[in-house]
């Protein structure tokens, strides 16, 4: 989901930009899909796209991956991104890699052998064989300067921002969370779980706050399952149940977008509590909708410096317990107008951005 609201976002800035500009910037945005239907199914706003490819082996491993290199070069298009597999020498056709982040390199206990290797290979191919790559942060980027000192390829930082759909203000937050059978008052977690996702941290300040605001409410949603580590649900579940935390909880798990959204801005407050992110869509869709964060304090997340944030020690449970009693006794539920307004002002301007920092991208491949 992670990689798919990425595109999403991206080609949402590259639309809203080329309806602004003049006709001397033209281009075309072509989508590349294994399943076209399922993809607008999920993000609508594909339909914008000028044309939708379907190539059904795409996601298939590095074998299926070959099968999209001649759809592209059929297309004609003159980049492609992104590309984790090295392009053929093709004239006129060029494009850059993007490497997300390299949590297998700083907890490599959460991923298995084999999975390892296929990370580490990847990103070893990138290094040396792509002439661009891009990482959406500085914090990325540094790792991957570390990692690969003497690869030749050009680095670029792309940040990444949400952009909903305009209609998503036009939706009743209430009524979406009267459907899931949510309290008026709740917190917020969105996010698979995973374990580096740092979920254990939140139970245990959860119990801590409950002891002194007995109402505070907690909401997950997020793909339940880790397929790097399938008992880490069972430890969490277990866990809750514990901690006697269960009337104070509500696991939804992977729910539609808009109705995630919808809840984000019901809420008091969004928690992202992870020990490690690239660059967090949790984060990004926070600041798009003007809702608080309680935030980790790992360099990304101080990277992204989004307005409201209150941060704690990614590892203290104790201050976590502080920040979530700070933010429910501080904030109300439900959309705040003026904040609302402030943030798809700001998202204007960072959608505009996006799209320019993305174009600049392309005429530095492209030369």
């Amino acid at each position: 989901m992670g990689g798919e609201l990425y595109v999403r976002n991206l080609f949402m800035a590259l639309l809203g930009h080329r309806e602004r500009v003049s006709s001397d910037l033209a281009y075309e945005l072509i989508v590349f899909t294994a399943d076209p239907s399922s993809l607008l199914e999920r993000h609508p706003a594909f339909v914008n796209a000028d044309d939708i490819i379907a190539c059904p082996r795409m996601n298939d491993g590095p074998l299926g991956r070959l099968s999209l290199i001649p759809l592209l070069l059929l297309s004609g298009i003159d980049f492609a991104y992104p590309c984790y597999s090295p392009l053929p020498p093709w004239p006129g056709l060029r494009g850059a890699a993007w490497i997300v982040d390299f949590q297998y390199e700083h907890y490599p206990t959460l991923f298995s052998q084999k999975e390892l290797r296929r990370r580490s290979l990847s990103a070893a191919l990138v290094a040396r064989m792509m002439a661009h790559v891009v990482f959406s942060s500085r914090d990325a980027l540094e790792d991957f300067r570390h990692f690969f000192p003497h690869s030749r390829a050009q680095a670029h930082v792309l940040h990444f921002h949400s952009f909903p759909d305009p209609s998503l203000w036009q939706a009743d937050p209430v009524e979406t969370r009267t459907r899931y059978g949510l309290p008026s008052r709740y917190l917020i977690c969105c996010g698979q779980f995973w374990a580096h996702k740092n979920h254990l941290l939140l139970l245990e300040a959860l119990a801590m706050a409950l002891e002194e605001e007995p109402s505070i409410f907690l909401v997950f949603t997020g793909h339940p399952v880790d397929l790097r580590n399938p008992s880490h649900l069972d430890t969490l579940l277990a866990r809750l149940h514990l901690l006697g935390l269960r009337p104070a909880t509500a696991l939804l798990g992977l729910i539609p977008r808009a109705d995630q959204l919808q809840l984000i801005r019901a809420a008091v407050a969004v928690v992202q509590p992870s020990l490690f992110e690239g660059w967090s869509t949790v984060v990004e869709d926070a600041r798009s909708l003007g809702k608080p964060l309680v935030l980790s304090d790992i360099p990304v997340h101080l990277e992204q410096q989004a307005p409201r944030s209150h941060l704690f020690s990614a590892t203290s449970s104790t201050e976590l317990r502080q920040m979530m009693l700070d933010v429910w006794r501080t904030y109300s539920p439900g959309p705040d107008p003026a904040m609302e307004r402030q943030a798809r002002a700001q998202m204007d301007i960072n959608r505009a951005q996006m799209a320019e920092d993305f174009l600049g991208l392309i005429k530095s491949v492209l030369g």
